[in-house]
Formats: structure tokens, C-alpha cells, sequence
């Protein structure tokens, strides 16, 4: 297990296809299985709640899934002046994220760990 946060994937926001109840598609292919995830978070964190599913960074936009294998980042980033004024802020595109996550049922620690 000590290896396993050598290495990551990241992402964008972009990336993502879809967020359905048990996962994310990004748009490679890959998906997100949230049980899978929760399974290697209390792997990795002896964490009692099977709901939790990785970490999340507020003042990063960031989350981090425990995926199998090596974990997989979702980064927010603000967009431009312009785009930004017509669009919804970095906070509120990640808080919607989050909060759909957890109408899912699924959760994050709030501070990362790597």
C-alpha cells in the first residue's frame, strides 16, 4: 500500500461524461466505481464509513477517488474572465459536484493526504 501514492491520474472537470448514482465516466473511457472506491479508501484509512470514496481540497477545486490501482484526480480551474462571468464560479461548479456525490450517498474526507 505505501506505493500506491506514487503515482495518480489527473483530470479536469472537462473530462467527465457523466456522473451517474454508482459512478463517473470521463470521456477516455475510464469509469469511477464508487464502490470500488470506498472499498480501497477503507483499505487504505482503516475507514469505518463505506461511504467515503476519497478526499476533496475546497481551497484546491480538487478530488481524489481511491480507485484501484492508483488514484484519480478531478481538478476545477477557473475559466477565464469572460467565460467565467457567464458562466457558474469554480466554487459553485465544485460544491454542485460534491453535492451530487453526495446525493448518491457517497462522501469525502476533507483534506487530502498526499
Amino acid at each position: 500500500m505505501e506505493h500506491y501514492f506514487a503515482d495518480y491520474d489527473c483530470w479536469s472537470e472537462e473530462d467527465i461524461v457523466a456522473v451517474l448514482p454508482d459512478r463517473i465516466e470521463l470521456r477516455n473511457g475510464q469509469r469511477i466505481v464508487f464502490e470500488d472506491c470506498a472499498e480501497m479508501t477503507g483499505r487504505l484509512f482503516q475507514e469505518e464509513n463505506p461511504d467515503v470514496i476519497g478526499e476533496k481540497s475546497s481551497a484546491e477545486h480538487s478530488v481524489v477517488f481511491y480507485c484501484p490501482g492508483r488514484p484519480l484526480m478531478i481538478r476545477f480551474f477557473r475559466k477565464n474572465c469572460f467565460r467565467e462571468w457567464f458562466s457558474a464560479s469554480v466554487d459553485s461548479r465544485f460544491g454542485c459536484f460534491c453535492d451530487e456525490i453526495n446525493h448518491y450517498g457517497y462522501q469525502f474526507r476533507e483534506e487530502m493526504k498526499y
